[in-house]
């Protein structure tokens, strides 16, 4: 899931699409080239050792072993970027059980250039464009996704009807939503200034705070677990209509969720 943007009129792309990543690890081989080289990009680093190899062997060899430590200069920025998308969640008890969990279970994360962020059943990409704000956001909304994998409730295309199957994946998006802007909230209620928004944080907020402000008026002796979970209650209701009316739409084709979902299971039930 991306953040979204004041402009786009109410229909905010959420959905991350599956995209192709290729990132080499940082090997014995070329950490001293590494350690010289973090600055230049591959193709500088290629063009120096195929000159020096010289003919067309050479650059071939120049350019192969240029684009293994670019591929290495780039898997040490998103060492990097991760720890401190970590970071960013530690004044948050929403965040931090995230990461934890993120941790305890040993799930990957990779950064990848494009195609959005997303879980895809083994790990978790993010869209390395994301500042470590936004990342930390769509970690936490991610890892709901990789939850739901691991410990359900999971939606099954086989066993499920179409409608509890479309139900079971809104929930599970309207889940990660929610802890996503619930993490941002404790983070600005500890004193963390943060700039990333998410979808549906508006709607979330304003149902939250009128339902809590409607029930003190109501009932004056309700305590404040009881209105956080009254105001919990109204924000992932609409946080839920946000998904079932489109005001947050797919990124891989612009479809509401329902729609989306319902297709996916009309292809398995032909």
């Amino acid at each position: 899931m991306q953040n979204t943007e004041a402009s786009q009129a109410a229909r905010t792309v959420v959905s991350p699409r599956p995209a192709q990543v290729n990132a080499n690890p940082v090997g014995d081989l070329f950490k001293d080239a590494f350690d010289k080289a973090k600055k230049a990009d591959a193709g500088t680093i290629g063009g120096i050792l195929g000159g020096i190899l010289g003919g067309p062997a050479g650059a071939g060899l120049g350019g192969a072993i240029g684009g293994a430590i670019g591929d290495a200069i780039q898997a040490s920025k998103d060492k990097a970027k991760l720890q401190e998308t970590k970071d960013v969640l530690k004044n948050s008890p929403t965040g931090a059980a995230a990461v934890k969990y993120l941790e305890d279970k040993k799930i990957p994360v990779e950064f990848a250039d494009g195609g959005g962020s997303y879980w895809d059943g083994s790990k978790i990409v993010i869209d390395r464009s994301q500042d470590p704000q936004e990342a930390a956001l769509t970690l936490v909304h991610e890892i709901n996704h990789a939850k739901a994998t691991m410990d359900g409730p999971r939606a099954d295309i086989n066993t499920q009807s179409r409608a509890d199957y479309v139900q079971t994946l809104l929930d599970e998006e309207t889940r990660g939503t929610v802890d996503s802007i619930k993490a941002k909230n404790e983070l600005v209620a500890n004193g963390d200034k943060v700039t990333a928004t998410f979808p549906l944080e508006a709607e979330y907020n304003a149902a939250s705070s009128k339902a809590i402000t409607d029930a003190k008026a109501k009932d004056p002796s309700l305590s404040e677990t009881q209105l956080r979970e009254i105001g919990d209650k109204a924000g992932y209701a609409a946080v839920l209509d946000g998904f079932k009316t489109g005001k947050v739409v797919t990124s891989t084709n612009g479809q509401n969720y329902p729609d989306y979902y319902g297709q996916g299971w009309d292809k398995a039930h032909p």
